[in-house]
């Protein structure tokens, strides 16, 4: 008869744990990165950033849309109106760095 514990070693050890770890890592790896951009008021690069951070989880999921909808959903909810407001679009736009990279 198994126990919780039995239970819990074989999940810590199964494969199928391990995959949906890498991928919640690779998923939220860029939303670390944006909130450090956010904490340290770096506007002309949060637009640019957050661009990449969508790109990135698409990425994370194979780029097969009905995988990363769900998440990409909530992100798109969560910043409109915030990071994604003409201020920080205007940021990105009249910072020569970035206009020099298109």
């Amino acid at each position: 008869m198994k126990t919780k514990k039995d239970k819990d070693v074989t999940t810590v050890l199964s494969i199928p744990f391990w995959k949906s770890i890498a991928l919640f890592m690779k998923t939220f790896k860029p939303f670390v990165k944006l909130l450090h951009l956010v904490y340290g008021d770096a506007m002309p690069s949060m637009y640019d950033e957050l661009i990449k951070a969508k790109r990135d989880i698409k990425e994370a999921f194979g780029n097969v849309e009905k995988n990363h909808k769900e998440v990409m959903s909530i992100v798109d909810k969560k910043i409109k109106n915030r990071l994604n407001s003409p201020l920080h679009m205007e940021a990105y736009m009249l910072n020569p760095y970035y206009s020099y990279l298109l």
